[in-house]
């Protein structure tokens, strides 16, 4: 099932803080894209997430990539740990 709503525990100021973040990440830098797409997940911006997924990413980061756009899919907004593959 989604889990859309907001994390109980999540603050307004967390949530201040991680759209900040989102804003300060520039798109140009792979790792930056990635981090981005992260923080916009868990805000629970999930099109503007799968769009930055869609950009190219190298090799290596394939992996983060896809296991992103899975919680993107499944409408997750709480933080998770990747496993590297």
């Amino acid at each position: 099932g989604s889990v859309e709503h907001t994390p109980e525990f999540w603050t307004e100021q967390v949530v201040s803080n991680l759209r900040a973040i989102a804003e300060l990440l520039d798109g140009k830098d792979a790792e930056a894209r990635l981090m981005r797409a992260e923080v916009l997940r868990e805000l629970g911006e999930f099109d503007r997430a799968a769009s930055l997924l869609t950009t190219s990413f190298p090799q290596e980061l394939t992996p983060a990539v896809q296991a992103i756009r899975r919680l993107v899919e499944q409408g997750d907004r709480y933080v998770r740990q990747i496993h590297r593959d």
